[in-house]
């Protein structure tokens, strides 16, 4: 029973991360080219550049909070704990509320002083700008809250986490400019960003209900264990190290851009953008193996079974690692017509960019999940220290690419940066636990056996 259990949620679960993000991702590209052609190229590389900072202040905000949750709740769960789950919960989403609000009016106050919003920013754009970061911050939250209960169709649907609102914004942005275009109003800047804040926090309010819901419906049978109470201060010495290491991996998606804003011209941060875009949405095949293993990495680190964890993980790699070597290999040879189809000629600039991100991508997919897999298996402070060191790296590198080669050389200064920092994690995951991560060379009859 518990071999079809476990089957039926990586299978269940699986389907419904997989098909989410994929559409998420297919309607992402689909707008990113839609405002390319309906708004300016600085407009554009001011409104990736806007996100990329809501994305990076949005990890203050959290705090580490969403990946420890998942990690707390799911060993409370095994507990049968009802006390601490409800704690943990209510106190992480206060937090992060908290600390959010904070940090949106410091963002208000800084907009106005970025070079790269010169001859645009006014009073709207900066109070729009300011009020994504919370709505961002705790779309991502709710969607881990979600995971920790074992309920990836929830998390798959209120999914955040991209430019557009996640998977319900992907939806309901279209219909957002079809209604503009039926009306007779021009797409602007500021009425993408309301459009955006609007979609996630009609998310928000639904998200609290089903989170109040799981709270109160919570029942276990047999005996409930009681373990020691929570603080919020041991929310927070446990979320930090867990924080600074998803800051440092984070940045690695998002610094690129940032950094190019401040030393490159609006033409190639929005080529760039626009371009890697792509390439990182890609990732999504990476983030559905993630949110899928999650909960069953807490589990069987928990009881201790360490060949069903390597069993699980390495599977899940080899899937990771066979549909971007698709993905990789359309990159490759057709990065310029795909350029040109999705954004136009103007784009067509970002082919070699494309093609570098995409060869990074298929070897950090084959590498698996290691590095996630540390937060959960109590190595944060090591992942910690692995993240901030590759990224500290990446980011003086980056710079120097910026000022001095162009914005080719920032792509494989990042390329290379995803790589070793999964190559480093399983490195020190098989040396300290026996446990191997990466894709089989090939999947032979005995793997799959042990994986299913």
């Amino acid at each position: 029973m518990e071999e079809k259990t476990l089957v039926s949620r990586l299978v269940g679960g699986g389907a419904w991360s997989f098909s989410s993000k994929l559409l998420t991702g297919f309607l992402t590209i689909a707008l990113t080219g839609y405002i390319a052609k309906h708004l300016p190229p600085e407009e554009v590389g001011i409104f990736f550049f806007s996100f990329s900072v809501v994305a990076i202040l949005s990890l203050f905000a959290r705090l580490g909070l969403d990946q420890l949750a998942i990690k707390l709740i799911g060993e409370a769960l095994v507990q049968k704990d009802r006390q601490r789950i409800t704690s943990i919960t209510l106190k992480s989403i206060a937090h992060v509320l908290t600390v959010s609000l904070v940090l949106s009016l410091v963002l208000a106050s800084m907009v106005e002083h970025l070079a790269v919003f010169d001859g645009i920013a006014h009073a709207r754009l900066k109070l729009l700008i300011a009020l994504w970061l919370p709505v961002f911050a705790l779309q991502l939250l709710f969607a881990e809250i979600f995971r920790a209960f074992h309920n990836i169709k929830l998390a798959s649907i209120y999914s955040g986490g991209t430019a557009f609102g996640g998977f319900l914004g992907s939806l309901s942005i279209p219909m957002i400019f079809a209604a503009l275009y039926i009306l007779g109003f021009p797409l602007s800047l500021s009425i993408l960003i309301s459009s955006v804040i609007f979609v996630i926090f009609i998310s928000l309010l639904t998200e609290l209900v089903i989170i109040r819901r799981l709270l109160h419906t919570l029942v276990f049978d047999g005996p409930q264990e009681s373990s020691e109470k929570f603080t919020s201060i041991d929310l927070l010495k446990n979320g930090l190290p867990l924080f600074i290491a998803i800051l440092a991996s984070y940045s690695l998606m998002h610094v690129d851009v940032i950094i190019l804003g401040v030393y490159g011209t609006n033409d190639e941060v929005a080529v760039y953008a626009a371009t890697s875009r792509i390439a990182k949405l890609a990732f999504l095949v990476v983030m559905v193996v993630n949110e899928v293993v999650a909960p069953l990495i807490v589990q069987f680190n928990t009881q201790n079974r360490k060949s069903r964890l390597e069993a699980v993980m390495r599977g899940s790699a080899t899937l990771a690692t066979y549909s971007s070597l698709i993905v990789s290999f359309v990159f490759i040879f057709f990065a310029e017509k795909l350029l040109q189809l999705i954004y136009g000629d103007f784009y067509t600039a970002g082919s070699s960019i494309l093609v570098i991100l995409g060869v990074g991508l298929l070897f950090s997919s084959f590498l698996g999940s290691g590095s996630y897999a540390m937060n959960l298996m109590g190595y944060a402070k090591v992942r910690m220290v692995i993240s901030f060191v590759t990224t500290f790296v990446a980011i003086v590198m980056c710079v120097f690419a910026a000022q001095h080669l162009g914005p080719e050389a920032v792509a494989l200064v990042i390329a290379m940066a995803w790589v070793a920092q999964n190559l480093a994690s399983n490195i020190f995951l098989y040396k300290v636990e026996g446990i191997r991560t990466h894709a089989f060379f090939v999947v032979r009859r005995r793997e799959l056996r042990k994986l299913l």
